[in-house]
């Protein structure tokens, strides 16, 4: 049986991971602005189906292991924002790219402490190439 990619299996992805972890929070799949995010304020891990298949065909993951992936790296934002009240300050503030690309280094590095040493290379690699859009979008603002 092949695992496909609908919001049903997305969710039980996430909340199987967010159980491993004994990590409570709620989780949306009307997400618009990004594959997955956590919002700390609602305690809720967002999702969009639709953009996470258009990464796929981006980066040639399959989804399965991608939306591990996602989840793992927004888990390190949870334990983030878990451990550092001001990253919660901050974001409050965000207004430069600069302390983004700092909460995404922070997710990355504690997500890392969390994902299977069997995905840390394709973890890494996208958070690489998340951290480069930042750089580049720093440089290049729209």
């Amino acid at each position: 049986m092949s695992w496909t990619l609908d919001d049903n299996n997305i969710e039980s992805i996430i909340e199987q991971i967010l159980h491993e972890l004994n990590i409570e929070a709620s989780i949306e799949s009307d997400y618009e602005h990004s594959p997955m995010a956590y919002n700390y304020r609602t305690n809720t891990f967002k999702f969009s189906k639709d953009l996470i298949e258009k990464d796929l065909t981006c980066n040639g993951l399959i989804s399965l292991v991608y939306v591990k992936l996602l989840t793992y790296h927004e888990v390190g934002h949870y334990l983030d924002f878990k451990k550092n009240l001001n990253s919660v300050l901050m974001l409050d503030k965000l207004v430069e790219i600069d302390v983004q690309i700092a909460l995404e280094e922070n997710a990355w590095d504690l997500g890392r402490t969390v994902v299977p040493e069997d995905m840390r290379e394709e973890f890494d690699e996208i958070n690489r190439d998340n951290l480069r859009r930042l750089e580049f979008n720093k440089y290049n603002p729209i």
